[in-house]
């Protein structure tokens, strides 16, 4: 019976040990199955085992990423452009910017014919006043336009931009008129080229926002042709081609992009 009992236990014995083990190689079985899962066969610092599957994902992201960008700075654009539309200025007319062109052309022939190189008190007043008379005209002109695109088509939106523009353009024009009499009192005419391109180049950059985009251009060659005349010697700045040169082919070219402007937006 003692030699049975001994038995038992030592059966007893052998079976734990072999759960002890069991328990304990599948511990370690676990622990490499983790192992096996995580790391790659081969190096893990190659780097084109770990690139190549995700550089097929990451270039579809990017291309994913830069079409949408595309796409939303593409319709922001548009939505820019749709705006600049809205804000300008309906009330200009083409057809009136070419006629003040042609009026410098003609104010040109006409000062070739009277005084094509003004000297002396009596020639520089008969040079203003050509050149004043051919401002006032074209000033008739435009306005004129303007007033009668007012009380004909006009909403009540244009009617305030109508005001905008008016209010943005007089301090030019004010201040342009102030220096042409103050210089003409002062014997200075020479420098009247000058201050008529650069008001009127400033004038056209104040009401940017209303015309159309190629203007500001022409604006900017107004004010650079202006402040070049202020420096200019007499025989250059009053030349019977200067004026023509600058304000006939500038007004023209408004004309043709004001007319341009007004069949895209139709």
């Amino acid at each position: 019976m003692a030699r049975s009992g001994g038995d038992d236990e030592g059966v007893e014995e052998r079976h734990q040990e072999a759960k002890d083990e069991e328990r304990d190689s599948g511990t370690e079985g676990e622990i490499q199955q983790c192992r096996a899962t995580l790391e790659p066969t081969g190096s893990w610092a190659s780097h084109d085992r770990v690139s190549a599957p995700l550089a097929p994902k990451w270039t579809l992201w990017y291309k994913v990423d830069v079409t949408e960008l595309e796409r939303a700075l593409s319709d922001i654009a548009e939505v820019r452009e749709r705006l600049a539309m809205e804000q300008r200025f309906k009330g200009y007319s083409s057809v009136a910017a070419m006629l003040s062109g042609v009026l410098a052309v003609l104010a040109g022939l006409a000062q070739r014919a009277i005084v094509p190189a003004p000297s002396g008190t009596h020639q520089e007043h008969l040079y203003f006043a050509i050149w004043f008379l051919c401002a006032a005209l074209a000033a008739m002109i435009n306005y004129g336009a303007i007033l009668n695109w007012f009380w004909s088509d006009a909403s009540a939106r244009d009617r305030w931009q109508t005001r905008t523009v008016g209010l943005s353009i007089l301090p030019s024009l004010l201040r342009g008129a102030g220096f042409s009499f103050a210089l003409l009192v002062r014997g200075e005419v020479a420098a009247l080229p000058g201050v008529w391109y650069g008001c009127y180049g400033v004038g056209l950059f104040a009401s940017g926002t209303m015309l159309p985009r190629g203007v500001v251009p022409i604006a900017a060659a107004f004010l650079v042709i202006g402040i070049a005349l202020l420096f200019a010697p007499p025989s250059i700045a009053l030349a019977w081609w200067v004026l023509p040169a600058g304000f006939g082919i500038g007004q023209a070219a408004i004309g043709a992009l004001v007319r341009r402007d007004r069949a895209v937006a139709q």
